[in-house]
């Protein structure tokens, strides 16, 4: 069972612009709690895998094709394994997006320690009307001495300095900027080795949630490969005591995929079709517990029918093509493999994929999708257990609306 870690907006700097943005939260957020992630599809023995309840959360992690050393971007970087150069050094296919120089920048006041002057590189969307897609919002850049400041296991670590842009007010509204107009940043009194992370709020909702949305742009993270359930560390940046260095970020966005999830004809719940509804997106059909994925959508409880959808809004990393494994967890129990959980899979080969239909490729700089899936497989129950107590959307308090 794969747990995906995604939170990223933290600490103080998330409280202050959770009281600029209000406490409203949204539908379909990826989140802690019931609902959690869906399980890799084609579990041995021909198991369709499971759903669990409560997918944790952390730092968006890189899987196979993230960067390494010589694999970042920039003039004349050399390629990571898999990565293609290319002029101004593009990231090849699974890589992550690199880093480069950016304008020069003066030494600092102080000279035992470095100056860091950060710019900023945000992947180009086209922006749309709705205001979680629009390019307005809030950039928030925090620097760390440690590559992993929210570990799944310990305590969060506060960063050693953080700018928030543009400043709040205090009178309840949210001021925002354009994502094609960031400002240059600059921090000193830094040590020899930081860790940048910089998140660009473009959908409110992510600040009074405290969550990663779709509708955001995150730099210093490694997600050209893919995230999995592993603390992936942030990039480190080289600060030579009495210099500046200069430093443009790429910023990579989170694009909106709507998942309209019904039951295939013929497939018929153990229980009433209530329950969390979930969805992961993949690079290939035939996931492993081991394959990193590119996206996620959660939602606490849904009804689904034959002509009734389940509609799940979550986020997918780059253009794809992007395999999505979805399913339902009708009972909401906690076990592995969940009874009555319904899943989306091809049953017609040796081992269980997920169907060509379950995909969803967007253009290079489409910011938002839809797709449909259709649940077909509903996982037997214990036949010693029974089966465990009914579960409604109205039993969990969600009203469980489309």
């Amino acid at each position: 069972m794969k747990k995906i870690h995604l939170a990223l907006v933290t600490g103080s700097l998330a409280a202050a612009a959770a009281a600029a943005c209000g406490s409203t939260e949204g539908d379909g957020l990826v989140s802690d709690g019931t609902g959690g992630s869906a399980g890799s599809s084609g579990g041995s023995g021909g198991s369709a895998g499971s759903m669990a309840t409560g997918g944790s959360s952390g730092t968006g992690g890189g899987g196979a094709g993230a960067p390494g050393t010589g694999g970042t971007s920039g003039s004349g970087g050399a390629p990571a394994t898999g990565g293609s150069a290319g002029g101004g050094g593009s990231p090849g296919t699974g890589g992550g997006a690199g880093t480069d120089a950016g304008p020069p920048c003066a030494p600092p006041a102080d000279p035992s320690g470095g100056a860091l002057c950060l710019s900023f590189r945000p992947e180009r969307m086209q922006l749309e009307a709705s205001p979680d897609l629009d390019g307005q919002g809030v950039l928030v850049v925090e620097i760390f001495d440690t590559p992993i400041p929210d570990p799944d296991m310990g305590p969060m670590v506060a960063p050693i300095d953080a700018q928030l842009f543009p400043a709040q007010t205090s009178d309840g509204g949210l001021t925002t900027t354009s994502i094609d107009t960031l400002p240059m940043m600059r921090f000193e009194r830094l040590p020899s080795t930081v860790y940048v992370r910089a998140i660009f709020v473009d959908n409110p909702i992510a600040f009074a949630a405290s969550r990663l949305l779709w509708g955001t742009w995150i730099g210093g993270v490694p997600l050209g490969g893919g995230f999995s359930d592993a603390d992936t560390p942030l990039d480190a940046v080289s600060l030579p005591a009495g210099q500046g260095t200069s430093l443009r970020l790429p910023m990579m966005a989170l694009r909106r995929l709507t998942v309209n999830a019904t039951l295939a004809p013929g497939t018929v719940p153990l229980d009433d079709g209530e329950g969390p509804v979930s969805w992961v997106t993949y690079d290939t059909n035939a996931p492993s517990d081991m394959t990193p994925a590119y996206g996620i959508g959660v939602a606490a409880c849904r009804a689904i029918g034959v002509a009734r959808l389940a509609r799940v809004t979550g986020f997918v990393i780059g253009p794809g093509p992007h395999f999505i494994s979805a399913g339902l967890n009708d009972y909401g129990t906690d076990f592995d493999p969940n009874p009555g959980s319904i899943f989306s899979l091809d049953l017609s080969g040796a081992t269980p994929v997920l169907p060509a239909a379950n995909s969803v490729t967007l253009a290079a700089d489409q910011y938002s999708a839809t797709a449909s899936v259709a649940l077909n497989f509903v996982e037997p129950l214990n036949v010693d257990a029974g089966a465990p107590p009914s579960l409604s959307c109205s039993g969990i308090g969600d009203a469980g609306t489309d």
